[in-house]
C-alpha cells in the first residue's frame, strides 16, 4: 500500500514538472502582454486598412509564467478615417513576443475591409 502512496505521489510530482505552471499575469505581464499583442494586430491591420490611430487592448484572460503567456483578447482600434473596429482573439508568447494569435471574431467593419485578403490566424 504504501508503494502505491508514494508511487502515486512521484507521479504527481513529476506531472507538476512536465507541465508548464501558469498563472494569472501580474500587472507587469499584463502591460507587457497587452503591448504585444496591439503591435501584432495594428501590423496585421495596418496591410488591409491603412494607418491604425490608437488601439486599445483588453485582456479578457491572461495567463503567464515566469516568461511565457497564454491570452484572450479584445482589440478596438481607430482607423485613419474615424472608424472604429474591434477582434477579438487568442494569443500565445513569450516575453514581449506574439508567437501565436488567432482572430475569433471582429466588427462587422473590419469584416468587410478583410473581403479577399490574407487577414488570418499566424
Amino acid at each position: 500500500m504504501m508503494k502505491f502512496v508514494l508511487g502515486t505521489a512521484a507521479t504527481a510530482a513529476f506531472l507538476t514538472l512536465a507541465v508548464p505552471a501558469f498563472a494569472e499575469c501580474d500587472a507587469q505581464q499584463e502591460r507587457v502582454v497587452g503591448q504585444a499583442i496591439a503591435d501584432a494586430v495594428k501590423a496585421d491591420a495596418e496591410g488591409i486598412s491603412g494607418p491604425v490611430r490608437k488601439a486599445v487592448v483588453d485582456l479578457d484572460r491572461c495567463e503567464g509564467g515566469s516568461t511565457h503567456f497564454d491570452t484572450q483578447f479584445k482589440v478596438k482600434a481607430a482607423l485613419a478615417d474615424g472608424k472604429v473596429v474591434w477582434v477579438e482573439g487568442h494569443a500565445r508568447g513569450v516575453n514581449d513576443t506574439v508567437e501565436s494569435i488567432h482572430y475569433r471574431h471582429a466588427s462587422t467593419e473590419l469584416t468587410e475591409l478583410t473581403r479577399g485578403t490574407a487577414l488570418a490566424s499566424r
